[in-house]
């Protein structure tokens, strides 16, 4: 076992309906449920380094969703 700290992950997801807009309405596909903020998710892990073992800190950024929104496809989200 290499990771120390989280003992435990939860990502999240986005899932759920969106209001579609009118056919042809901007000329863009349809809306969809999508991540509009994310956290990092900060680690404590065991590096092997040689003959012995180390233990690192790192922020893994975008792993934990915070908010969804509806975007359309074709188009970033802000």
């Amino acid at each position: 076992y290499w990771i120390i700290e989280p003992a435990g992950y939860q990502a999240f997801r986005c899932a759920g309906g969106c209001k579609q807009p009118k056919r042809g309405y901007y000329g863009y596909g349809q809306r969809t449920c999508a991540v509009m903020e994310s956290a990092p998710l900060p680690m404590m892990y065991l590096v092997k380094k040689g003959d012995y073992t180390e233990i690192e800190v790192a922020e893994f950024p975008n792993m934990i969703v915070e908010k969804c929104g509806c975007s359309m496809d074709k188009i970033p989200p802000d």
